[in-house]
């Protein structure tokens, strides 16, 4: 593709939360390559709200041409609402906010997928372990996500957050009690989050755990 062809588009942002779980932004890289390869006229840049540089309040005054500022989280919420609009305010070259990754039917496929290759029968129960959010609009669209992959794997599937709702080792036990048997529990961010304690917290209620729901797999 040509330099001059390349310049006829605009430049595209993914923009992550941020996480300490290092397989995080390499989970997100590794998305930023994979989208490089379905848009190889387009530049991709990977930036994050917090924790991980470079930081999109950083990088939005570096930006020199138009931008599609893609949100790399799985709902509407306060990132969406309230950061990413007022990080943008600050950037002096054309700017689009886009809308976020989810709920999305072709992602609780791939959800329903990397479960099944972490070893959960078809008629296991889970448990979609989300990030927790106080935005209603945020937590009806982490309702939506768990009444769709309950319809895709006709199977029980419950929902936990790490924060703001029932937490995950609740979540686990009411299920197990209504189903019995095993729960998987399944985190559901992209490249990982601030809230780490997920994994550990399942274990400990008897639960096993897939990959991550977002982003590429290994």
């Amino acid at each position: 593709m040509s330099r001059a062809h390349r310049r006829t588009r605009p430049d595209l942002l993914l923009v992550a939360h941020g996480t300490r779980d290092p397989a995080g932004p390499r989970a997100l890289e590794r998305l930023r390559v994979a989208v490089v390869a379905r848009l190889p006229c387009v530049r991709v840049r990977l930036a994050y709200v917090e924790l991980v540089r470079p930081l999109l309040a950083d990088t939005v005054p570096e930006l020199r041409r138009p931008t599609v500022v893609l949100p790399a989280l799985l709902s509407t919420g306060y990132h969406v609402k309230h950061d990413l609009p007022t990080a943008l305010h600050k950037a002096t070259a054309p700017v689009v906010l886009g809308a976020p990754l989810g709920p999305e039917p072709r992602l609780v496929s791939a959800l329903a997928d990397r479960l099944r290759a972490a070893g959960a029968d078809d008629g296991d129960p889970v448990v979609l372990a989300a990030a927790g959010s106080s935005d209603p609009e945020a937590r009806r669209a982490a309702q939506r996500t768990r009444a769709m992959l309950q319809e895709h794997r006709q199977a029980p599937v419950g929902l936990a957050y790490a924060s703001m709702g029932e937490p995950v080792p609740e979540a686990v036990r009411r299920m197990r009690r209504a189903n019995g048997g095993r729960v998987t529990v399944a985190p559901y961010r992209p490249g990982g989050g601030p809230r780490r304690r997920a994994g550990g917290c399942a274990g400990r209620a008897g639960a096993g755990r897939a990959p991550r729901a977002g982003g590429p797999g290994p």
